[in-house]
């Protein structure tokens, strides 16, 4: 082919540039693109601890850098991953607890690092078939970099072993290669090692033996050559791992607890098109079904775009003549799928898009060649740039798929640095109440035409969902710091939620995403029952703008009387009442956050309510929030003599209305009547109206 119809990226210029110029062009490019994928995930160090990272943690407390590769003998030890879970436990020796800034940044780092050696595997398996310009180790790299369906393994710190084991395994490939290429026997070593590494970050990684090999193959084709007997023999010390491991380990995976149990033809069909979802990503970022569908027929669609596109692929490599490199990468593909779909419950897989990670790979290289491959083929300059546009406007498509799910996501790290706070402060005997906490995070339309693409934020298992209720065991892990906790579901609180409820579980409504919520349902009086018995209460809300959560009380005993209370409210000369020891209001932008401090309840006739009311400068009223205490769940009748009660309220005030100063005070539902509001002097706020002053954006949390 004339130098002239070459793609772009593959035309050799009429002057030459020298080898180190050709070197640093490289070297800028997979800077940029490496740069690029580690801006995308950055957000991620900002997240909380999610799922089972929690667990991990406590798991691995007790574990030193060496006692980290002893072999597990009983369940509790859960995996055996120690070249992954040794970064956690350099995290903690060396700041002192698994500190989640940190541990996610493993993670980005994993990520980042990966879309280099991908990058760069691309670029030798590309000079395998003659290629030597830039077009397919960009495409590959910038598509594994921005893959949708995988985030899971970079926003969960617990799913490190994902990341981790992908790039032990890519560190091999290269390194073998490179011994391939004639150097130092050192390299060999580095591949057996590199090999060795990903065999024990993750129960799958001896699948990169088969890719080892693989390479072999076609380099051994490219030059004519035999096999080489090390390619075979690190395959066969792969294909050794997963044997040892099941003789001589005792863990989840080697008991097999998450493996099918009726592993028929139907399930491996539904697990097979399950991933194969993320081969045909593209398609679904166009397209959706449509209404009404049924599983089965998603199962078909999803087949039928596979087959479709792997014909169309395959035949534009077969004119390219690159068909041996897209095999290459489909059987990458396949093999990394293989031990889920062979092995895995339907159920777990199909709930764990994290597991698309390693074959990610696979995806980004067979399309990266596949549209290379088409740039080769087309003769026109102008059609030669629509082929990588095409593939840029995925990733672009891809770039707020996942910044859009890392920022929803962190909308829970404020309520969880806030429980921790709250750890921090208080005393062992205290307990936490969660009401309406989440388990997972789904976007309210799915891209998966199946399955489950969302973000588990808690682990929930038993009768009631709370297995791992303990709050300790998720915010708890950044502290170190174990509290007794409940978790309740109240449903009559939820306003956006819909009809779909389980024994232990209930989902809201909202766009873009919506959340299961976990824990024992329970009534009006059952809730009140529980917040009384606590000392942190904090409840999670789902309106508009979204998920958020914050303390609505904090309940202690009341050993000793206020010495000057604001108020005492009494009514029916003085044998009931309440005392208000102190309230403070201040602006926080379009909200008034009210702190009230409520003590000594005595004998309040039911129903009695607290009025809430806001004035503006000139004295009238132009805001009414009238509320119970305790995020108004808990009547102030309710409420038993011997407790002292912090509270704080979030008042909204609409655009336009002002509020100078909020009023507030108890009256008798039924009648109206106001109870009287007495100053620590005897006298009496006038109207019965207890004044308390705004401060202007002040905010005291």
């Amino acid at each position: 082919m004339a130098d002239k119809d070459k793609p772009i990226l593959q035309q050799r210029v009429p002057s030459q540039p020298s080898p180190s110029i050709a070197i640093f062009l490289r070297l800028v490019a997979t800077s940029a693109l490496t740069f690029g994928a580690f801006a995308l995930y950055a957000g991620a160090v900002q997240l909380p601890l999610l799922y089972d990272d929690a667990p991990t943690v406590w798991r691995l407390a007790e574990r030193s850098l060496i006692s980290n590769f002893a072999l597990p003998r009983t369940l509790a030890a859960g995996e055996y991953r120690p070249a992954a879970t040794t970064l956690w436990l350099l995290t903690r020796d060396l700041f002192g607890w698994f500190y989640g800034p940190v541990l996610h940044m493993w993670n980005v780092w994993a990520h980042t690092l990966n879309t280099a050696l991908v990058i760069a595997l691309a670029a030798r398996l590309g000079r395998a078939i003659g290629w030597r310009g830039l077009a397919f180790p960009l495409l590959a790299g910038a598509l594994f970099a921005a893959f949708p369906f995988s985030y899971q393994a970079v926003l969960w710190a617990g799913a490190l072993y994902h990341p981790v084991a992908t790039a032990a395994g890519l560190a091999a490939l290269l390194a073998y290669a490179r011994w391939r290429d004639g150097c130092n026997g050192i390299w060999l070593s580095m591949s057996a090692t590199a090999l060795l590494v990903a065999c024990i970050s993750h129960e799958a990684g001896f699948v990169f033996g088969f890719y080892l090999l693989g390479v072999e193959l076609l380099l051994a084709r490219r030059r004519r050559s035999r096999l080489r007997r090390a390619a075979m023999l690190a395959c066969a010390f792969a294909l050794a791992y997963p044997i040892l491991y099941q003789l001589t380990v005792v863990t989840i995976w080697s008991e097999g607890n998450y493996f099918e149990r009726s592993n028929d033809i139907p399930a491996i069909l539904y697990k097979l098109a399950y991933f194969a979802q993320g081969m045909i990503a593209w398609m679904l970022a166009i397209t959706r079904p449509a209404p009404g569908t049924t599983l089965q027929q998603h199962i078909v669609l999803a087949l039928g775009l596979l087959v479709a596109e792997l014909a169309l692929g395959l035949a534009v490599l077969w004119r390219a003549r690159a068909l041996s490199l897209g095999l290459w990468a489909l059987a990458w593909w396949i093999i990394g799928i293989a031990p889920a779909v062979m092995l895995l419950d339907a159920s777990y897989t199909s709930d764990a898009p994290r597991l698309m990670y390693l074959p990610s790979v696979g995806v980004a290289l067979f399309w990266g060649v596949v549209v290379a491959g088409a740039m080769h083929l087309v003769r026109h300059r102008r059609w030669q740039l629509v082929l990588p546009s095409l593939a840029t406007s995925f990733v672009l498509w891809c770039v707020p798929f996942i910044l859009i799910r890392i920022a929803e996501t962190q909308r829970l790290a404020p309520a969880l640095q806030a429980i921790d706070r709250d750890l921090r402060q208080s005393k062992p005997s205290d307990t936490f109440l969660l009401i309406n906490a989440p388990f997972v995070s789904l976007p309210a339309e799915q891209t998966f035409l199946f399955g489950r693409e969302g973000m588990h934020l808690w682990e929930v298992d038993g009768p009631d969902g709370q297995s791992w209720g303990p709050v300790w065991k998720w915010a708890g892990s950044v502290s170190g710091i174990r509290r007794e906790t409940l978790a309740l579901r109240h449903p009559p609180s939820i306003t956006a939620r819909d009809g779909y409820e389980e024994a232990d579980k209930s989902f809201t409504t909202g766009t873009p995403f919506k959340y299961g919520l976990f824990g024992r349902a329970v009534d009006d009086a059952q809730l009140q029952d529980a917040i009384l018995a606590a000392n942190y209460i904090y409840r999670f809300d789902y309106d508009p703008p979204g998920l958020r959560a914050r303390q609505i009380g904090r309940i202690e005993p009341m050993t000793t009387l206020a010495a000057a209370p604001l108020a005492r409210l009494v009514i029916g000369g003085g044998s009931a009442g309440a005392t208000l020891e102190f309230a403070a209001a201040e602006r926080c932008g379009a909200l008034v956050q009210l702190h009230l401090v409520w003590s000594d309840v005595r004998n309040l006739p039911r129903p009695t309510g607290v009025f809430v009311h806001g004035h503006d400068g000139q004295g009238l009223q132009t805001l009414i929030a009238d509320a119970d205490p305790v995020g108004g769940l808990v009547p102030l009748d309710r409420i038993p003599s011997g407790l002292r009660i912090f509270e704080t309220r979030a008042i909204f005030v609409p655009p336009g209305v002002d509020v100078d100063t909020l009023r507030l005070g108890a009256y008798l539902r039924e009648s109206l009547q106001r109870y009287q509001a007495l100053k620590p002097d005897g006298g009496e706020w006038p109207a019965n109206e207890i004044v308390v002053p705004i401060a202007d954006d002040v905010c005291l949390g």
